[in-house]
């Protein structure tokens, strides 16, 4: 498999973004599903994504608040340094 990338379509991101601003709030806890593909690297060992991952919210009871697909590849690092994320 080769190193590519996903970048999502742009109503994926944007819904991705809604959910994060929505949900993520100071004082309350989200919980984060990333569900990767199988032939993705991260289950190799590598320190990134190359797969088109599923993207979960839930809340404190694992109740679902919000299921995003086709967002593009998963950036743990972008993602805990984004200023959405507290």
């Amino acid at each position: 498999m080769s190193d590519t990338f996903f970048i999502g379509n742009r109503q994926s991101c944007l819904a991705w973004a809604d959910a994060r601003k929505k949900y993520m709030k100071r004082g309350h806890m989200t919980m984060l599903q990333i569900a990767h593909d199988d032939f993705c690297t991260v289950f190799k060992g590598e320190n990134y994504c190359n797969c088109n991952p599923t993207r979960v919210l839930k809340d404190s009871y694992g109740r679902i608040l919000a299921t995003v697909e086709n967002v593009g590849s998963d950036n743990p690092i972008a993602f805990g340094w984004s200023e959405t994320h507290d």
